[in-house]
């Protein structure tokens, strides 16, 4: 019993009752929709272009699970008040290892469940196999997650890409890749599947029991920021006021991103000059426009390609021209969203109270005014994407011509929305010098989630619309004009952003 004690403490040190109630709620309804249509599928059984969306659909959501860790993510660090526990307990760092795998593995399984389902079912997977294919995803994305945040912001991504490339090559027939049971591969797709949870499994493990009691850095002398040196000063002489916090703000690209291991949770703040950004999504944008004519050319990206996957006469090379389709339209502008609609707000309201207690200006007008420049920042950081993909939309590459406005106005829209929300609810904490940061998940910050991800379909979802002839280029008009008008009272109201700057004032150094 001490060990379900221990799980039960961990649980509610990392994630707040209505956190776990709306996840638990978002699971449920998942598990349902899967079964009914499950149920429904013996009645009536789906046609190939169906079964094949939700094999996409499974593919494409257990791909974004593979390279987003969970929101209560990276919860395994050890926190101070494990630290208390472990010294006024007789609890071993090994047994609290174990507690935190076991209580994150509870997490994760509900975060897994909310946005996969049980879909495999409606693929025809044999309950048996559906039932351990399951186990083994929620087992492996729990390691993953661990393994990844504990690598560090450069070397973790490496291993969620070449997991996520690995299992994309089910597509092409591959019997051998984790998610090659959702194929017909059962046998292999599940022994591969163990075999990857197994090894990154021991490696999670070994890396929570060797966790330091200790704060592995002094906290008496916090550390400068990464870039807070060199590269050059800027000057302020004779600017006052707001035209001061447009010049330090539209100098500056800095974007919030957590970087948490077992010896601390931190969230680090990623900076660079904006013309420097600005050329490295240029450079972008042209290797994707150069890479979408080059696939259009070959036939493989072309409307027939997306169009296959809705007829009755499903064929391998539609899905695969779909899943081409969904790297090179729908993929790029989704990680744009995470990073200009997410990761600016974090970064900018996490440094916000040091400027709003010196600052001369009205908080209400400081705040709007700082809102105002996240949007106009993420509106410049994503003008070359959008050329790029008007270039192909021109050429005759379906869905590009519904990514503009998206990108445009909706994506610059959600993060005026973001830095409003993430101020208002003090959804990130403050970022200190040393990095430390609480990491108790709010029912807040799992819905603000939620919210992103719904986004990022959408983002997926309406130039595939576009690219079927279901309400075309139109459809992305209207959604980002919603999103603008959503958007329009913050920008000409400074009342609620009075609001949010007092409860980050409230909220207090963490």
């Amino acid at each position: 019993m001490p060990a379900l004690r221990l799980i039960r403490f961990v649980i509610k040190t990392r994630l707040s009752g209505g956190a776990l109630a709306l996840l638990l709620f978002v699971a449920l309804v998942m598990l349902a929709t899967g079964l009914s249509m499950t149920f429904s599928k013996a009645r009536s059984p789906p046609t190939p272009g169906a079964t094949e969306f939700f094999r996409g659909y499974m593919t494409f959501m257990l791909a974004i699970l593979m390279l987003a860790p969970l929101p209560a993510g990276a919860q395994m660090s050890v926190l101070k008040s494990d630290r208390d526990y472990l010294f006024t307990l007789p609890v071993r760092p090994r047994d609290l290892g174990l507690a935190l795998y076991i209580a994150y593995m509870l997490l994760s399984g509900v975060y897994t469940l909310a946005f996969i389902g049980v879909y495999e079912l409606v693929l025809g997977v044999p309950p048996l196999y559906a039932a351990i294919n399951t186990a083994l995803l929620i087992v492996m994305l729990t390691s993953l997650w661990h393994v990844v945040t504990d690598l560090g912001r450069r070397r973790g991504p490496l291993l969620s890409l070449a997991l996520v490339g690995w299992s994309l090559t089910a597509l092409v027939k591959d019997p051998v890749t984790p998610v090659s049971a959702l194929y017909g591969y059962y046998v292999p797709g599940t022994l591969t599947l163990a075999a990857v949870s197994a090894a990154l499994t021991y490696l999670s493990l070994s890396r929570l029991s060797r966790a330091p009691l200790l704060y592995s850095f002094p906290i008496s002398e916090p550390l400068r920021p990464k870039g807070a040196e060199g590269g050059g000063l800027l000057s302020f002489q004779d600017v006052r006021g707001l035209r001061a916090l447009v010049k330090l703000r539209m100098s500056l690209v800095q974007m919030g991103f957590g970087t948490r291991t077992p010896a601390a949770a931190r969230v680090g703040v990623g900076r660079t000059r904006l013309p420097r950004a600005l050329v490295t999504m240029s450079a972008v944008a042209a290797a994707l426009a150069v890479a979408g004519y080059v696939l259009h050319r070959l036939d493989v990206l072309t409307l027939e390609a997306v169009k296959g996957l809705s007829s009755k006469q499903n064929s391998t090379s539609s899905f695969e021209g779909f899943m081409v389709f969904f790297l090179v339209v729908a993929f790029p502008p989704m990680y744009s969203t995470i990073f200009t609609a997410m990761a600016l707000p974090t970064a900018s309201v996490g440094l916000e109270r040091p400027w709003l207690a010196f600052t001369s200006l009205e908080p209400g007008s400081y705040m709007r005014s700082s809102g105002l420049i996240t949007f106009a920042q993420s509106l410049i950081l994503n003008v070359p994407l959008a050329l790029s993909y008007a270039v192909l939309g021109l050429i005759g590459v379906p869905g590009c011509l519904a990514v503009v406005p998206l990108l445009l106005i909706m994506v610059p829209s959600v993060a005026l929305i973001s830095h409003f929300l993430t101020a208002y609810f003090v959804l990130t904490p403050q970022i200190k010098f040393e990095g430390l940061a609480t990491t108790r998940v709010s029912g807040k910050q799992v819905f603000a989630s939620l919210l992103l991800m719904s986004v990022m379909f959408g983002m997926f979802t309406v130039p595939l619309l576009s690219a079927l002839s279901i309400g075309g280029p139109v459809l992305s008009l209207y959604v980002s004009i919603a999103f603008l008008v959503a958007a329009l009272p913050l920008m000409l109201t400074r009342g609620p952003w009075r609001r949010a700057a007092l409860n980050l004032v409230e909220g207090g150094y963490s």
